[in-house]
């Protein structure tokens, strides 16, 4: 359940705000502090499918006075008082008091901020180094960072916000930055690879205490297979897929960093075409060590992020790998 008094510490305005669906399971955070607030802030928000652009457009068309009679209206004090700008709040589904994404507007311009407690501020820090170490490379395809801020109870990092389409195939720009990556990178055994050693022990931990022991002989079968292989350790992004690509007609940009690692492994391309073809019922075919390392970091993420039961959707035959829809 959202906690106010959370909310009252971030940088958004003071007034009231629709919380949907609920305080329990909150998605949207709305400012109704104003009609324009309202209706930018509806605009802001990305359905996945038919049925949740009818529930925007219902929600675009809904006078402000009549949305306390349907839905929860909460009232959040803070010191700031900007008539000129809104908040749209979007809380982390993991833990939703203790991190946020806001979408900060005013009539012309957009930016993003991610403000994180604890441990979710830990991934706001991960996040910021990852971006940095990129810029560093001199590549265009992170998101601009405008304010960075690191204290002991929180973190915040406001970016610049980026409006596009999520595209179906790997940006020419991503796909040659993490090649580049690749070439240059010092190799490391596979069975030495410190990103591979520790996803592998926590993979078999709990692969062990499960009664089918087949995605584990998968596993140890393969990681035999490949170990002697040498294995570019590289920054990786982890979650390269088509929700975290922004792309315009001559621009494209790589963003949410937070799952980034600085010791990885050359996967984001790969992972980018596996997510696409599972995602829409298709097969994974292991023709590599990349291949292996796609299957095996989707598993790994799957436990990291609590999804244990997935593991149960896994079809997993000689070297196919399919993920069950139903």
């Amino acid at each position: 359940m959202i906690d106010i008094k959370i909310l009252q510490k971030l940088p958004i305005n003071s007034g009231d705000y629709l919380i949907l669906p609920n305080e329990e399971r909150p998605t949207f955070i709305i400012p109704i502090t104003s009609k324009w607030a309202y209706k930018k802030a509806i605009s802001l928000i990305k359905p996945k499918d038919s049925l949740g652009n009818l529930k925007k457009s219902l929600l675009a068309q809904t006078p402000i006075a009549l949305l306390k009679f349907f839905f929860t209206i909460v009232r959040i004090e803070t010191s700031i008082n900007n008539s000129g700008s809104g908040q749209l709040i979007l809380p982390w589904n993991q833990d939703p008091n203790s991190k946020f994404t806001i979408f900060n507007y005013n009539r012309k311009h957009i930016t993003l901020f991610k403000f994180g407690y604890g441990n979710a501020g830990d991934l706001i820090n991960n996040e910021y180094k990852c971006i940095e170490l990129v810029s560093k490379m001199n590549a265009k395809i992170i998101p601009e960072v405008k304010l960075f801020k690191r204290n002991p109870d929180y973190s915040v990092m406001e970016t610049k916000f980026y409006k596009g389409n999520h595209p179906s195939s790997l940006p020419r720009a991503i796909r040659e930055f993490f090649e580049l990556c690749y070439k240059t990178a010092d190799r490391k055994p596979f069975k030495e690879h410190p990103y591979i050693v520790r996803i592998k022990k926590v993979l078999l931990d709990v692969l062990d205490n499960r009664t089918d022991k087949a995605l584990k002989d998968r596993i140890l079968t393969f990681t035999k297979r490949f170990g002697k292989e040498l294995i570019p350790v590289v920054i990786m992004h982890g979650d390269c897929s088509m929700t975290n690509i922004i792309e315009t007609n001559d621009e494209c940009w790589l963003i949410d960093w937070e799952e980034g690692i600085m010791d990885g492994v050359p996967l984001d391309v790969g992972y980018f075409d596996f997510r696409i073809k599972i995602d829409r019922g298709g097969t994974w075919e292991i023709n590599s060590s990349v291949d292996f390392l796609v299957v095996m970091h989707y598993l790994y993420f799957q436990i990291k992020h609590g999804n244990e039961s997935s593991l149960d959707k896994i079809e997993w035959k000689d070297k196919t790998v399919r993920v069950k829809t139903v």
